[in-house]
């Protein structure tokens, strides 16, 4: 029996990243937004990090919080990245999401996320 391996024909170190129109920033991104943006479609290591909120990868969830870090590993690459917010660490991440949730509460009355940050209010 002969097996012929493809190569993969996927995105490889071309993650498919679509961006909220009405981005998520804590105090320091929203100063710095240009520098959080490319740390995030960069695909060489930088010394500078930052949180991503994103809508989650799984049925389960309702977001993905995670470190640009987490963006270097293969199978983060081959995937497409609908980012929400972004923060400088953790711990705003953390304080932003309860903003956001905050604001969609406030606005449609009701707890449904995924109808509010739907995949089409993405550019």
């Amino acid at each position: 029996i002969r097996y012929i391996i493809k190569p993969y024909e996927g995105r490889i170190g071309e993650t498919l990243i679509k961006w909220y129109r009405d981005l998520y920033l804590d105090e320091k991104a929203s100063k710095k937004e240009k520098k959080f943006r490319k740390c995030v479609e960069s695909t060489k290591i930088l010394k500078r990090h930052c949180t991503v909120i994103a809508l989650a990868s799984n049925e389960d969830n309702l977001f993905d919080i995670f470190d640009t870090k987490e963006l270097y590993f293969r199978y983060n690459r081959i995937r497409e990245l609908y980012v929400v917010g972004l923060a400088a660490n953790y711990e705003s991440a953390l304080e932003l999401l309860q903003t956001m949730l905050c604001d969609m509460m406030d606005k449609e009355q009701s707890f449904s996320p995924r109808l509010f940050f739907a995949r089409d209010k993405f550019d």
